[in-house]
């Protein structure tokens, strides 16, 4: 499946509807267009594109979830790397 399909069989399957704050594309200032597929698991973790691994995100959910999400895989990257030095 082309990415355009599955961003918008992702956004459809949603509702337009951002899976973080419940805000609705359509009341948004924001074009479609400009929202984002997320993927749920990173894909530094889990590299795919399943359907149950995305959701939609409106674009200011989605930066805060990236930061979030690279916090977390770079505590964890630190301490499996001070695990395999011991």
């Amino acid at each position: 499946m082309s990415n355009h399909l599955l961003i918008d069989s992702v956004f459809n399957r949603d509702h337009g509807i951002c899976a973080h704050c419940n805000k609705r594309a359509k009341n948004c200032k924001r074009k479609r267009r400009d929202w984002h597929v997320d993927h749920i698991v990173p894909r530094i973790i889990r590299v795919d594109n399943e359907m149950s691994n995305l959701q939609t995100l409106c674009p200011s959910c989605h930066r805060k979830k990236t930061v979030k999400d690279f916090m977390v895989y770079e505590k964890e990257y630190k301490l499996a790397r001070r695990s395999a030095k011991t």
